[in-house]
């Protein structure tokens, strides 16, 4: 038989059983401060102390409570030199600026530990480890935030804000029943993000092998002359990108066309013109304006970014910044040579050929690449077997990240049900 509740006339707790209270945070938690940079650049490998930043606490959240591996470390001496604050182990770490702080990330250090003056650490006092953690994750931090240019913690705030207080056995047996229930979900988790994985390298694949080796394996074969294809089909050509494509320059002075547009995990998707998230210009009369079929290649921050995807196709008239390069091909079918470049940039082809300081391109240099020829037939017949064979990967992926998404609402309604007395552990 479950115990009876009262309303604690807190929003976010609402009813607790009888046996629980109300307290705030401040009672049972001490803030220890980051302070000081990162000593990555310093070439610290080992050390008495790891040292993590906030992106280490979120690799942590996706991975596991406990954390004790960094990349880098501090040693004694240098903790001491640089006053950097020693977190005790079992404390629970936080990013306290920007958008890390946002996303509620959060983790357990099982060591002693340092981190910079962009996290800091809760220190558990006469509160369950576990019980703690999985409390903080349900506390959203944006409720604390200061506003301004970069959003940060108010610590005042979130040390004055009530908590629900359960008998410690109580918390320890929420603490255990969570770690358990919680690694059978993120198990799951794992398992169909693997599958994800494997579903887009298969695409990737797929996409790269029918672009450089067309889909009649029993064709001849010769040699292509770039080193990362290899043979080609005997019938097919290699030319320069000029020969296919021409930069589209058309801006947007006058200011008619509002239709925003941005690349984006290699998808040309819309953007509300009008919104103040992100850096947008106080102009877009120097944007570029775009057609459909119009091939985009970003060409900034090779030597830092070696991540993102950095093309994409246009379904759509609309405009663009000018940073990035606008292809119009003028020969063949458009979204084969989309496909085509799509799959250099696999490769990242892209990279070896950028200059200066932020290692960019510019069309002038990019459109000397050597690109892969077939028939125009050949690139229809080629467009189409990817535009269906894509069309069904990408729906099974869909589905996949729609179970995770499943996953991660049904976990995060499981702790906040438990943490607030909502269910009991039987």
């Amino acid at each position: 038989m479950e115990s009876t509740r009262k309303d604690t006339q807190n929003t976010w707790i609402g009813k607790i059983p009888d046996s629980w209270t109300l307290k705030r945070l401040k009672y049972h938690f001490t803030i220890i401060g980051g302070n000081g940079f990162s000593p990555e650049y310093q070439g610290n490998e080992y050390g008495d102390y790891p040292f993590f930043k906030a992106g280490d606490i979120s690799q942590a959240y996706a991975f596991g409570q406990n954390i004790s591996t960094s990349p880098n470390w501090v040693t004694r001496e240098l903790a001491t030199i640089e006053r950097y604050n020693i977190i005790p182990a079992k404390s629970i770490l936080l990013p306290k600026i920007g958008e890390a702080m946002r996303k509620n990330s959060r983790a357990i250090t099982s060591i002693d530990c340092c981190v910079d003056n962009n996290c800091q650490a809760l220190v558990p006092q006469n509160i369950d480890i576990y019980y703690a953690y999985y409390l903080l994750r349900c506390i959203d931090m944006r409720w604390f935030e200061n506003y301004g240019p970069v959003p940060s913690l108010n610590n005042q705030k979130l040390l004055n804000t009530f908590i629900p207080y359960p008998p410690l056995e109580v918390q320890e047996q929420i603490g255990k029943w969570l770690n358990k229930k919680c690694a059978e979900l993120d198990s799951l988790s794992s398992d169909i993000q693997k599958e994800v994985e494997t579903l887009e390298a298969y695409k990737r694949s797929l996409i790269t092998e029918a672009v450089t080796k067309g889909l009649n394996k029993s064709v001849p074969m010769k040699d292509s002359d770039i080193p990362w294809v290899g043979k080609i089909p005997a019938s097919w050509n290699v030319k320069p990108l000029f020969l296919v494509a021409q930069e589209r320059k058309n801006p947007n002075r006058l200011l008619l066309e509002h239709n925003l547009l941005s690349l984006s995990y290699g998808r040309i998707v819309q953007k509300d013109i009008n919104t103040n998230e992100g850096l947008l210009p106080a102009s877009f009369s120097t944007y570029n304006i775009i057609e459909k079929n119009d091939i985009v290649i970003r060409p900034t921050d090779l030597q830092n970014d070696k991540k993102s995807l950095r093309t994409g196709f246009s379904t759509m008239h609309g405009i663009i910044t000018s940073a990035y390069i606008t292809l119009k091909i003028k020969e063949g079918v458009p979204q084969y040579f989309h496909y085509l470049l799509h799959s250099y940039d696999l490769k990242k082809v892209f990279y070896n050929m950028g200059n200066g300081v932020r290692q960019g391109l510019n069309y002038s240099e990019f459109c000397k690449l050597m690109v892969i020829i077939p028939s125009e037939p050949e690139q229809l017949l080629i467009t189409r077997y990817l535009n269906s064979k894509c069309s069904e990967i990408d729906s099974i992926i869909f589905s996949k990240k729609q179970q995770l998404e499943t996953l991660t609402t049904y976990k995060k309604s499981l702790i906040y049900e438990y943490v607030t007395g909502k269910k009991e552990v039987k």
